[in-house]
């Protein structure tokens, strides 16, 4: 009787842990680009994991454009620089923007955005854009691109 009900017991948490993983993936959305981009909060943590995330989706070096980021704005989303001619994370120019967007013909990305600002970090750096940020050119010690 003893091991009927030991059995019957193990059967019985199997299934809440089943049932319980199943909650718990339902739950857990998948995180996507579309997700990250609809985001308004931002901190220089979470702003460092969009990063890797929006850096492996694009396939972009993500050690470099956080050392990018980090010398550009401190990882803050509402900074202006260059005399407020300069937005945000990358410290883009509107005309910086404006040529990038024509050039990887992604007119869907806005400036304004902080995932989008990245995405198109990433896809300048992997067209050896380097000259369009100063950090670049001013400091020695940059990551090896």
């Amino acid at each position: 009787m003893k091991k009927l009900i030991a059995f019957w017991l193990v059967v019985i948490v199997l299934m809440m842990g089943s049932c319980m993983s199943h909650i718990a993936q339902a739950e857990a959305p998948t995180l996507t680009l579309k997700i990250l981009r609809e985001r308004e909060d931002w901190e220089p943590g979470t702003i460092k994991t969009m990063i890797y995330f929006v850096s492996q989706e694009y396939d972009c070096n993500a050690d470099i454009v956080i050392w990018l980021v980090e010398k550009e704005s401190s990882f803050r989303v509402d900074v202006y620089g260059d005399s407020n001619k300069a937005f945000r994370l990358g410290q883009f120019h509107k005309s910086t923007w404006e040529y990038f967007q024509n050039k990887y013909n992604r007119h869907d990305l806005e400036i304004d955005n902080p995932v989008n600002q990245i995405e198109m970090i990433c896809l300048a750096l992997k067209d050896k854009q380097f000259k369009h940020w100063t950090p670049f050119s001013t400091y020695k010690n940059h990551p090896p691109l």
